[in-house]
């Protein structure tokens, strides 16, 4: 008999790599051994939709209104749990699924930890303290983040394991080639493209790359600036851009679904984040090739390796940011040297197979820890 499995995150329509790494763990569970469903408390999107298409039922529970702490998302994940009968929950970036899952009684419940949170309110660390240690175990994307939470929730002997992302390489087709990719953006075809992907947002830091970068233009009047992303701050974002003249230098794209063609047409790739997780932009752009500039963050430490497959800078240093984006606008060698070391340490070591092949590992010695716990009980 298949162990039942369900995903719960806040909104399948949301387009954060928490989400969208939800597609990449559904091509590669082995659904020899596991049924997996996956529920949004909010909407099904863009990200739902491809999850049922590849054969795995979706529930989009559409709570209103929605805000955390509506006790209807709980009860309603109660009943969801119920009717599933469900072996494991594994709960994403939510509160009320690991209520729910107790509630209801289910055998194993696992809480991911996808990012660091350095502003979270005391209220927040208070409950987190009492939700998180509800769980069997909490999955930890990076060691940083593990013992940032520990540090954080002041609750050092918190059960969290350490799986890092990964991605699927299968996936990240390139169907457009790069005089079509320039054209299709408006650029023109002599100029080079420095790269960023992420929500618009304070997290990642675009403002302190679009500082940096005005800085470059005198320089090097043919490198633009592409910001691949959607979110909150882009009326500042724009507003910045305009009060710097930079409107003909600097491209706000918006949400692309074309993204491994930008990457495969970008010269240097930029993460300028105040805090990370193990992102997932971030291991695609390597994929790709692309020299990486990233802030010394988070778990980015234990991907990149300064001066070898990538380069580190002090989150918010925009001079320091500006130097090492020129270093490599001088040096085609090195970015060369450091794309191909940077493929090859994603290719080796972060790679959605093994992402997997640990967390099913997690699921099975849960459920053979609850079994033994129950015959012990006989």
């Amino acid at each position: 008999m298949k162990i039942k499995v369900a995903h719960v995150i806040w909104d399948l329509a949301s387009t954060g790599g928490a989400e969208k790494l939800f597609v990449h763990f559904a091509r590669n569970l082995d659904r020899r051994v596991f049924d997996v469903s996956f529920i949004s408390l909010i909407k099904e999107g863009e990200i739902g939709e491809k999850l049922k298409g590849l054969g795995f039922p979706v529930y989009a529970l559409d709570i209103r209104p929605a805000k955390a702490w509506n006790p209807m998302f709980a009860v309603r994940l109660f009943q969801q749990f119920k009717r599933l009968d469900l072996d494991v929950v594994h709960v994403h970036l939510n509160y009320a699924g690991i209520l729910a899952a107790r509630m209801a009684r289910v055998p194993a419940l696992v809480n991911h930890i996808h990012n660091i949170y350095p502003n979270k309110s005391r209220t927040k660390i208070a409950i987190e303290r009492v939700l998180f240690g509800l769980a069997d175990l909490s999955i930890a994307v990076s060691s940083n983040a593990k013992e940032f939470t520990l540090k954080q929730l002041r609750k050092p002997t918190l059960a969290i394991e350490v799986v890092r992302n990964g991605i699927d390489m299968s996936v990240l087709d390139v169907n457009k080639t790069k005089t079509a990719v320039i054209e299709d953006l408006g650029l023109g075809q002599d100029e080079q493209i420095i790269l960023t992907v992420g929500s618009l947002t304070e997290q990642k830091g675009q403002s302190h790359l679009i500082s940096a970068f005005a800085e470059l233009v005198p320089a090097f009047p043919k490198v633009r600036l592409v910001i691949v992303g959607e979110g909150p701050l882009r009326g500042a974002l724009e507003r910045q851009i305009e009060d710097l003249k930079m409107e003909e230098h600097i491209l706000l794209t918006g949400l692309r679904n074309d993204v491994p063609d930008i990457l495969n047409s970008a010269s240097i790739f930029v993460m300028p984040s105040l805090w990370e997780g193990i992102p997932i932009a971030l291991l695609e752009a390597m994929y790709f090739r692309l020299p990486c500039i990233v802030t010394r963050v988070g778990g980015v430490e234990e991907i990149i390796k300064d001066g070898v497959d990538g380069v580190l800078v002090a989150a918010a240093d925009e001079p320091a940011l500006t130097r090492k984006i020129e270093s490599l606008l001088k040096d085609k060698p090195l970015c060369d040297s450091l794309g191909e070391r940077a493929r090859g340490k994603v290719r080796d070591s972060f790679t959605i197979g093994r992402t997997m092949r640990e967390i099913e590992r997690i699921y099975l010695a849960l459920m053979e820890k609850k079994k033994a716990q129950r015959r012990s009980q006989l």
